[in-house]
Formats: C-alpha cells, sequence, structure tokens
C-alpha cells in the first residue's frame, strides 16, 4: 500500500460522519421497551421516534425505565408531546418513567434508521 493510499483512506476516515448516537434493536426488557416506543410517531415526519434515531439509550434501574432521547433541534414544536408520549410508552410497560432529553450530539438525517431513511 503506498503512502498516497493509506493518506486517501486516512482522510476519507477522518471525513466520513460519525456513526449515530441512536439505538434501533435491543433484546430483552430493554428491547420490549424499545418495541413500545415504536408507538409513538414523529408528527411532522411521520415516522417513529426509534427508527427516526431519536432514543438514545434505554436502561433499567429497579423498577425505573431510564430513556435518553433528543429531538430533531432544541426548539422542536412536538418536544413537549414526543416527551410526554414517552413517558406513557414507559408506564404502559410497567416501570416509573425518567426521561432525559441530551442534545449532544446533536441530532441529523445520517441518524435515520436505513430501512427508514430508504422509504423516505
Amino acid at each position: 500500500m503506498t503512502l498516497v493510499h493509506k493518506l486517501s483512506e486516512r482522510l476519507s476516515a477522518l471525513l466520513a460522519p460519525p456513526p449515530s448516537p441512536a439505538i434501533y434493536t435491543l433484546a430483552g426488557a430493554e428491547g420490549a421497551l424499545l418495541d413500545k416506543l415504536r408507538d409513538v410517531i414523529d408528527p411532522e415526519v411521520g415516522l417513529d421516534i426509534v427508527s427516526m434515531g431519536l432514543i438514545r439509550s434505554v436502561t433499567f434501574r429497579d423498577a425505573v425505565a431510564v430513556v435518553q432521547m433528543t429531538f430533531t433541534t432544541e426548539g422542536c414544536p412536538a418536544a413537549f408531546d414526543l416527551y410526554e408520549d414517552v413517558k406513557e410508552a414507559i408506564v404502559s410497560v410497567g416501570f416509573t418513567p425518567q426521561v432525559e432529553v441530551v442534545f449532544d450530539p446533536p441530532w441529523s438525517p445520517e441518524h435515520i434508521a436505513p430501512e427508514a431513511r430508504a422509504g423516505l
């Protein structure tokens, strides 16, 4: 491999978009909750919030389900409704909700699940 080829590969890697921080599949109780969160639809895009890449993590602390989520923008007009819908989804599967909103890294269209992006 030539030096130019190595530099070209390294430059391509540096310029590539970062991997999505979103989660699309999980197993066990986390997966069951993630499946329930698929019922929450972003009204502006018409996709569920899991496929949109708005769910960053799902964890449990005893009877508390901790969900980290984000919005497409910090000023998202649907933020309050989506937040409340996530809390309701958590309660519906038998857990106490703890929803944490995070904006780092910011959401981008690259966070949409590939199969959902293909359908847009």
